[in-house]
């Protein structure tokens, strides 16, 4: 609904900004105070073009639920930890079943595990098949452990 959405918790900052298409996730340890809480800004445009209607059609479904989700896969792991096991997977997972279409985004990602991967390449993948899944931002070393995962598996001719 925002043309600029943050948030700011402690040493986490989360921007997204619809016009740039962009989005960050900071941590820092340059913390100047201890301060508590959560701040939220929300900027709309006074000429923004889009409209409450046009921006819920682009998640809804016909029966007025939410069909789309985008998932910054870089808020799945912890500071200092590799994405790579069928328990990290499954936490990016969480409520992929509500939705009709998920767009994981790799952007800051460096590297997965098979496991991971596997997990929701083809595991969840095969288990929700009318869920499209697609990715953006990955580099080609993802790119490759997708494909490793979704490839059919090859039969020896001997």
């Amino acid at each position: 609904m925002f043309d600029r959405f943050e948030i700011t918790s402690g040493n986490l900052f989360y921007l997204r900004e619809r016009i740039e298409n962009d989005e960050w996730l900071i941590e820092t340890n340059d913390v100047i105070e201890d301060v508590q809480g959560t701040s939220i800004y929300m900027e709309i445009s006074t000429d923004a073009k889009s409209t409450t209607r046009t921006v819920f059609d682009t998640y809804q479904d016909d029966n007025l639920r939410f069909r789309r989700t985008h998932v910054p896969i870089s808020l799945g792991n912890y500071p200092g930890e590799q994405l790579v096991s069928r328990s990290q997977a499954k936490r990016v997972l969480a409520r992929f079943d509500q939705f009709s279409e998920v767009i994981l985004d790799f952007n800051n990602v460096e590297d997965i595990g098979q496991p991971f991967a596997d997990e929701i390449f083809r595991v969840f993948k095969n288990s929700h098949p009318d869920i499209e899944i697609l990715v953006t931002r990955t580099n080609p070393d993802i790119d490759k452990m997708i494909e490793f995962v979704t490839k059919p598996a090859q039969t020896d001719p001997d």
